[in-house]
């Protein structure tokens, strides 16, 4: 028997829904839940019950319906009322289903019984059960309302009179499927509810095998697979769920995820909340999991060089940049056009050779290059060719001097080996993007460029591509003053801190937080995180959900396990906020401090009603002013009691400050966080 589902309560993303989140298991959001007939088990009928009991149930049941006729006018005009359903009234039926409407379906009590375990329990239908109604007699007929509209009743008889339904209509929307396996479950009738239950699992599998035999995800809609994780539960169908799960965070736009969306109909079809972070919560797993068993081993497998050739192990190389440039954050790991299986790029076999349909080797003759002005050295010793033309000669030994993974790939500029390129007598190493090997060249032969730009002229964007080349060609010097740029923006001591805070809330400061959250988890910096995170979560909640793009249009958002990491954070911070603020501010009021003059007290209050108004759900305590002292200079409050005022935020601050790591999950302290940082670093 199923049980009525909770309630429904809707939530917004707002820091409201975060303490919802963090205090409430039982907050349900989805599309539908079923109206059940609960059967008392007084009502129950079973095959032991005696012969006599159902005759004399019988005879109760006539005798009532003709004393209804003879007495009950009402019972008279109900021949008159009814509509009969055109496709399901039998002349020979024994018993007529009333809808919620006046449709009439007159049908066979002994059909429903033997394909519903509900009707089965209920019959002989003269006792209906808690849920539907008894209303006497129709031409010799007993009569049972039923809870349902005519749609159902008629899915419901569809499904019992037909089971072969889903073979003849092949064109049957998802949707629907799930309305009759709704009312299938519903009334119990069992071959239904497997009929479609089979039909969920052949697209949402449970092993791998069918899955790569699935339905390709074309065919999956936002709705479908929101309706399939939300039936999955509500169906109790949990072997579909981590495949549905799955499709959800692969396909789904973030706002999708978060926000629902409408189907045909106008209906906005939500995950429960339940579900939600279980989506969120697992495509950080997975990411996590991608990186320790796929990542990790490619990069070993590209540094093992494994054929020993220069050329086979520079491709690798760029390959698994390349994925981890690109592709960082995909979570498309068992599709045969994913991105680690897919044909977009490099193919190296496991082995470390190139695959046997690997094309023929390259000519060692160039076709036209396009010399590039600024690093096209006339002694240069080694040439460096992107995208096939644009070409940089430069000095390999200076590229050694300051790259680690040049160093390793001397060899590719053997000018004796027999199939080396080779242009004006230097030899050639292919590299992908012309504008990464412009930065890498301006890393390393004009460091200064951006280590002496006082003004920050270069964005922080720029920086970080300076990073991520510096990271894939291992520049430590280049790597190293990035990092510096990144510390002083969100620092780890509390004075640096509070000298970052005069910069105004702007969509580019919030693009650049984004940018610091991504880039100290990508890059190992965790001492930046707190302030970095604690800088997203100043933003409004729609940017934080949805991302923010910066004055040049670029786009950045957080990933699933950063957003988490910021709602969590944000409700810490409130709750910090309501210990050390908001409650010394209450017994203020309440006469526990040291001044006993009745206008502070009534002041206090004022600026307590002005908090509770204005900035209840204000994160924002480490402006100086802010919002907590600035309210102070119209306040008419007395010397002592503004300097006691003062001394609360200033309290507040240090303490929220100290347990900011521990806030978004990091560490428990900022020493702990700190040595942790120091350790990635040796």
């Amino acid at each position: 028997m199923m049980h009525t589902p909770n309630p429904t309560l809707r939530v917004g993303f707002g820091v409201e829904s975060l303490v919802a989140l963090a205090s409430s298991g039982g907050i349900r959001v989805y599309y539908d839940h079923l109206n059940n007939i609960q059967l008392d088990p007084a009502h129950r009928r079973t095959p032991l019950m005696d012969s006599a009991s159902s005759e004399h149930k019988r005879k109760r049941l006539c005798s009532s319906a003709s004393n209804t006729s003879a007495n009950d006018p009402t019972a008279i005009e109900a021949n008159v009322a009814i509509k009969r359903h055109p496709d399901f009234w039998f002349d020979d039926g024994s018993i007529i289903l009333l809808a919620s409407s006046t449709d009439a379906f007159r049908v066979h009590r002994t059909v429903l019984a033997r394909c519903s375990e509900i009707f089965r329990d209920m019959l002989l239908v003269g006792d209906p059960g808690p849920g539907a109604e008894s209303e006497g007699m129709i031409e010799g007929c007993p009569v049972v309302r039923l809870p349902d509209d005519v749609a159902d009743i008629c899915r419901l008889l569809k499904a019992i009179y037909d089971p072969l339904i889903f073979a003849r209509d092949k064109e049957m929307t998802f949707r629907e499927r799930l309305c009759y396996l709704r009312v299938a479950s519903k009334y119990m009738v069992t071959a239904i509810r497997e009929e479609v239950i089979t039909y969920l699992r052949s697209l949402y599998p449970s092993t791998l095998e069918e899955y790569h035999a699935a339905p390709t995800f074309s065919e999956h809609s936002s709705c479908n697979v929101l309706l399939a994780v939300n039936t999955g539960i509500t169906c109790h169908i949990l072997d579909i769920l981590p495949t549905a799960f799955y499709i959800c965070c692969l396909l789904l736009p973030r706002s999708v995820l978060l926000e629902g969306e409408k189907d045909a109909d106008g209906n906005t079809i939500h995950l429960e909340t339940s579900s939600l972070l279980k989506c969120l919560t697992g495509m950080a797993d997975l990411l996590e999991s991608r990186h320790t068993f796929i990542d990790t081993d490619l990069c070993d497998l590209a540094n093992a060089n494994v054929c020993g050739k220069g050329n086979c192990h520079l491709a690798f190389l760029e390959l698994v940049n390349s994925i981890h440039e690109h592709k960082y954050n995909d979570i498309n790991i068992f599709d045969a056009d994913g991105v680690f299986d897919g044909t977009g790029g490099i193919d190296i076999s496991a082995n470390g050779r190139a695959p046997a349909n690997a094309p023929p080797e390259p000519s060692t003759d160039v076709g036209p290059i396009k010399r590039h002005s600024e690093f096209w050295f006339d002694d240069g010793s080694i040439v460096l060719l992107a995208g096939g033309t644009e070409a940089f000669r430069v000095h390999r030994t200076i590229l050694a001097a300051h790259s680690e993974v040049f160093r390793d790939m001397l060899l590719v500029g053997d000018p004796e080996a027999a199939d080396q390129e080779m242009v004006e007598g230097c030899p050639v190493v292919h590299l992908p993007d012309a504008t990464d090997i412009r930065r890498l060249l301006t890393a390393i032969y004009n460091p200064l460029s951006f280590t002496q730009d006082k003004e920050m002229t270069l964005q922080l964007g720029e920086r970080l591509c300076y990073m991520r080349v510096a990271s894939k060609y291992m520049i430590s010097t280049v790597r190293e003053d990035v990092i510096a740029h990144l510390r002083s923006l969100y620092p780890s001591t509390f004075k640096d801190f509070v000298a970052t805070l005069a910069t105004p809330h702007t969509p580019d400061l919030w693009y650049n937080a984004f940018s610091a959250v991504q880039a100290g988890i990508k890059y190992d910096i965790p001492d930046i995180l707190p302030a970095a995170y604690y800088a997203c979560c100043l933003c409004p909640v729609s940017i934080l959900v949805d991302g923010v793009r910066d004055k040049h249009g670029n786009y950045m958002c957080l990933e699933s396990s950063s957003l988490i990491a910021c709602f969590a954070g944000r409700s810490s911070i409130l709750a910090l906020r309501s210990i050390y603020l908001d409650a010394v501010f209450c017994s203020m009021a309440n006469g526990e401090g040291d001044c006993d003059d009745e206008d502070c007290r009534l002041c206090i209050l004022d600026l307590i009603a002005t908090i509770l108004s204005s900035h209840l759900l204000d994160i924002d305590i480490f402006q100086d002013p802010g919002a907590f002292a600035g309210i102070l200079h119209f306040s008419g409050l007395c010397n002592l009691c503004t300097a006691a005022w003062e001394e609360t935020v200033d309290t507040a601050k240090l303490v929220i400050w100290m347990r900011l790591p521990e806030c978004f999950g990091l560490a428990v302290s900022w020493s702990k966080l700190l040595n942790k940082g120091q350790a990635l670093e040796a």
